[in-house]
């Protein structure tokens, strides 16, 4: 225990035992489970397959976990859009998750992770950015002169089922 920069007490405490000490200024007391290294803390980093992806498309959202001396066991749950979604995480400390969005818009996807062996929970975040439809125009001759051929070619993406309608030049 330190007091700015000034040690005060140093000890190998056992995780199952309980240790009073006196100290200038009154006691303090330490209990089964205080753990004073950081080889119980978790990071959780999720990623998405498709950032940004269209509306009605899948995405894959994957969180992996990381500790420092070993592969963290445990649950993660996804928040996606107010839904929640959980999953196990696998040998190497991930979980996978497949959404689509029904709009267009920015949505954070968080990934909560907590433990079954010891870990201390942690919380990774993704904000995940949906297109609605899109078209792109393209020209074979740009710039071009008077006179010249020119195709236009006009692509219209859109998720689910192919577009339908009129394109008027």
């Amino acid at each position: 225990l330190y007091n700015g920069s000034t040690l005060l007490y140093s000890s190998n405490w056992p995780v199952s035992s309980t240790e009073e000490l006196t100290l200038a200024g009154g006691n303090i007391l330490v209990q089964d489970g205080l753990i004073c290294n950081d080889s119980d803390i978790t990071h959780t980093v999720i990623a998405s397959d498709k950032n940004p992806s269209l509306t009605g498309e899948d995405v894959t959202f994957t969180a992996t976990v990381y500790a420092q001396d070993a592969t963290p066991q445990g649950t993660l749950v996804f928040t996606i859009n107010g839904e929640t979604f959980a999953g196990t995480l696998d040998s190497k400390g991930s979980a996978s998750v497949d959404y689509h969005f029904d709009e267009a818009g920015t949505y954070e996807v968080v990934a909560s992770y907590t433990s079954t062996n010891g870990y201390k929970p942690s919380t990774g975040t993704i904000t995940q950015l949906v297109n609605g439809t899109s078209f792109v125009l393209t020209s074979s001759k740009n710039p071009s002169v008077l006179g010249d051929e020119v195709a236009f070619t006009a692509v219209l993406n859109s998720p689910g089922a192919a577009p339908a309608g009129t394109y008027m030049a």
